[in-house]
């Protein structure tokens, strides 16, 4: 078990590698005749974890969320389907890098709020729910998009791969899986 966590360790840490390594190079120059750039949000989102989130703006073309709400998944470390549905307390922290603000506006496309597509890393911690005392904490790194569909309402899809760290079984403690990660969420801008 030990040689495939480090596999799975050594192949998320290489996606993060070359997420910064590229992040720089798709980001727009630093041409300060331009003053296209993210703004900061705080959003009411709905999808697969529900919640608050306050996307805070950190430089022209980058922001950090943090986010609280509730989350909903199976209760199994597995692709087990037929495992009971569980709705669990989470926190989580994303980075998203813009990289095409500036063709959008060349375009005639809007960024408002943030729209525009990123390279994005998060970190996920899930609280314990019934029947299990131990807490998930998730890594996972990604493309994704986020559109405007009018003043108020936002949509985001995220694309990506999602390293679990499972604390539950003393015995493996802790090991690691990797998924595929999938998110489609909409957000109401307050």
């Amino acid at each position: 078990m030990g040689n495939k966590n480090s596999i799975s360790v050594k192949i998320v840490y290489a996606f993060i590698a070359i997420i910064i390594y590229v992040s720089p190079i798709l980001s727009q120059t630093a041409d300060t005749s331009t003053n296209h750039q993210v703004t900061t949000l705080l959003k009411l989102t709905v999808g697969q974890e529900s919640g608050f989130e306050w996307e805070q703006k950190i430089s022209r073309t980058a922001t950090v969320s943090l986010f609280a709400g509730l989350g909903v998944g199976f209760l199994t470390d597995d692709f087990d389907y037929t495992a009971a549905i569980a709705i669990v307390p989470v926190f989580n922290v994303v980075y998203k890098k813009y990289y095409n603000l500036d063709m959008r506006i060349k375009n005639g496309k809007s960024i408002y709020h943030n729209s525009g597509n990123f390279l994005t890393a998060k970190v996920d911690i899930y609280m314990p729910v019934k029947d299990q005392n131990y807490i998930g904490i998730v890594f996972s790194e990604g493309w994704g998009l986020q559109r405007s569909i009018n003043k108020k309402i936002n949509y985001e899809f995220v694309l990506g791969i999602a390293q679990h760290f499972f604390f539950d079984d003393p015995s493996q403690y802790p090991y690691v899986k990797l998924e595929p990660l999938v998110k489609v969420a909409f957000s109401y801008v307050l």
